[in-house]
């Protein structure tokens, strides 16, 4: 598994400690595919954590394919 925003070889379990490598924008929900081909709306960005970061994962959802998203906390 690769990802562009967090130093991940694997999708992360619950209570996992991640790390950004890119500023990543904090949104308050998973986005919503909204119509073929590839359509997303997004939840509403609540700041932006900054590369380096560290994260706390409460959950992870998968959105379609390889395409997922972590609900997190700051420490």
């Amino acid at each position: 598994m690769q990802s562009e925003g967090f130093d991940i070889k694997e999708l992360p379990t619950a209570s996992e400690t991640i790390g950004s490598l890119a500023d990543v924008f904090e949104r308050n929900v998973p986005p919503v595919k909204i119509s073929e081909p590839d359509t997303w709306q997004f939840g509403k960005k609540l700041g932006v954590l900054r590369k380096g970061s560290k994260v706390k994962v409460l959950q992870t959802v998968t959105l379609e394919g390889d395409n997922y998203w972590a609900q997190v906390v700051r420490f």
